[in-house]
């Protein structure tokens, strides 16, 4: 049996009848009369959407460039994090105007890579910078130099080596590793090569505060690394890499009144970083500031 509805032509009243009797003859009981049952009609039916037409139509939405671009550049790490954070941003903005694009998971990969290699390469520059490099000396002009060798700074100064002077520098107890002194531009310097190290002990007053004074010079370069330390600790940490070409500079390094209060002298330690040379070290001073 197939059965179908259709309804009176003169009153409208629906019926349900099987397609076996199409063509014949009932009276209508709403409206008493002759109705021919009519061929029954084939219901259209609608396409049904498949799960493979779905994942085609998905497959043949484009894909985001900026969001590609972003990935592409976060797995750059930190050389792309920047333009991975521009293009990932741009990516949303693209895709919240045209949400047939794919690339949402691309977009927001690439932000987080970015963003991350950001932060790290940010955490490890400032972990070079402030903890792990301490702060240099005050560089000084020619001019503060020349002052601070007049008479009336004359009694700033509370000891001096004479460097690459005997007398003097076994006088100040000194002491070294792969060191070794010489001459140049007529002026005395020593240097501590391949990681070593140059020691004096020099008299500091008591309650004043502290400097030490060094004068380099300003052509020396390439891997010329060193720290100075005061009793063991560590006070600034010197590079030398063409500071003041054609000329001698001095440099006063303030020293903590923790490591000079109370005492009369300190060891005063050049410590070269591994396969660096510390120096050359043209004059050494304590002075008062």
């Amino acid at each position: 049996m197939s059965d179908f509805r259709f309804g009176c032509p003169h009153c409208g009243q629906r019926f349900t009848g099987d397609a076996v009797y199409k063509g014949s003859e009932i009276t209508c009981p709403a409206c008493q009369k002759t109705v021919t049952v009519p061929n029954p009609v084939a219901r259209a039916t609608l396409p049904r959407a498949t799960a493979s037409t779905a994942k085609a139509a998905t497959e043949s939405a484009d894909i985001s460039t900026p969001a590609l671009l972003s990935m592409v550049c976060a797995l750059g790490l930190g050389a792309g994090s920047l333009p991975g954070i521009v293009l990932g941003h741009v990516a949303w903005v693209q895709l919240r105007r045209h949400p047939g694009l794919r690339g949402r998971r691309l977009a927001l990969a690439g932000l987080v890579l970015s963003y991350t290699f950001l932060l790290v390469t940010g955490a490890f520059f400032l972990l070079g910078v402030v903890v792990l490099n301490p702060k240099s000396g005050r560089q000084l002009t020619a001019q503060q130099e020349a002052a601070g060798m007049t008479n009336a700074a004359a009694s700033q100064l509370v000891d001096e080596v004479k460097i690459g002077d005997d007398p003097s520098e076994a006088a100040h107890g000194l002491t070294s590793q792969f060191s070794g002194k010489g001459v140049y531009l007529d002026r005395p310097v020593r240097d501590a090569i391949n990681g070593g190290c140059i020691s004096y002990i020099m008299k500091v007053d008591p309650v004043r505060p502290m400097t030490l004074r060094c004068t380099y010079w300003g052509n020396d370069n390439h891997r010329r690394r060193f720290d100075i330390l005061i009793n063991d600790h560590v006070i600034a940490t010197q590079q030398l890499e063409f500071n003041d070409p054609g000329h001698f500079f001095a440099v006063d390094y303030d020293l903590p009144p923790t490591l000079t209060a109370g005492k009369t002298e300190v060891t005063v330690v050049f410590q070269a970083y591994p396969k660096n040379t510390a120096g050359g070290i043209y004059r050494c001073q304590t002075r008062c500031r």
